[in-house]
C-alpha cells in the first residue's frame, strides 16, 4: 500500500511541477530580461528621433536614400548601383520603393551622371545639410519624409535588402 501512495505523490508533485514550472520561469525571465539575449531586428542603426527631410515623394513611397556630401564619383556610382540591385531584388514590391541620391546644396551632377540616373530610374536633388553627417551614408526613408534606419556605404546590401523587407511586409501587415 504503502509504494502505491508512494507513486501517487510522485504523479502528484509531477504535474504540481509541470503546472508551476512555466509560471516560475515566466516570472524569471519578465524580472530579467538580459537572460532571454534578444537579438536586434533591424540590421541598420535606428535614427532616434527620425530625421525629417524634405525629400521629393509625390507618391508616398519608401526610398533608399544615398547621401554624397561632395560630387558623384566612381565610389558614388558604384553605391548607387548596389542600392539599385537591392531595388531590383524586392522583386514585386519593387514599385513600391524609389531610390535618391541626395547632395549638398551647390554640386551639380554632371550630364553623365545625370542621364545614367534616368535611365535607372533614380532620383535626386539637392538637399541642405544640416541634418546630415559630414561622410557618405545610406538611409531608409519612410513615406511620411522621416529617416529612420541609417547605414554606413560600407554596409551588406543583404542587411539593407533585409530591413527594408520587413519594413515593407510590416506596413502591409498594419494597413
Amino acid at each position: 500500500m504503502t509504494s502505491t501512495v508512494k507513486s501517487k505523490n510522485v504523479v502528484l508533485y509531477l504535474l504540481a511541477l509541470l503546472f508551476i514550472a512555466p509560471g516560475v520561469a515566466a516570472y524569471l525571465f519578465f524580472t530579467h530580461p538580459q537572460w532571454l539575449r534578444a537579438q536586434a531586428i533591424n540590421k541598420g542603426n535606428l535614427l532616434v528621433p527620425a530625421v525629417s527631410v524634405e525629400l521629393a515623394n509625390p507618391k508616398s513611397k519608401w526610398q533608399l536614400v544615398f547621401w554624397n556630401p561632395g560630387v558623384c564619383e566612381q565610389a558614388c556610382l558604384s553605391q548607387l548601383d548596389k542600392l539599385g540591385r537591392i531595388r531590383l531584388a524586392l522583386g514585386r514590391h519593387l514599385y513600391e520603393v524609389e531610390e535618391v541620391l541626395i547632395l549638398p546644396p551647390g554640386v551639380k551632377l554632371s550630364p553623365e551622371v545625370a542621364q545614367l540616373l534616368q535611365e535607372q530610374d533614380m532620383h535626386y536633388q539637392n538637399l541642405s545639410a544640416s541634418k546630415l553627417p559630414s561622410s557618405a551614408q545610406v538611409y531608409i526613408a519612410n513615406p511620411d519624409k522621416f529617416l529612420i534606419l541609417s547605414y554606413s556605404p560600407a554596409a551588406k546590401p543583404a542587411d539593407i535588402y533585409k530591413d527594408l523587407k520587413h519594413l515593407l511586409n510590416a506596413g502591409k501587415q498594419s494597413a
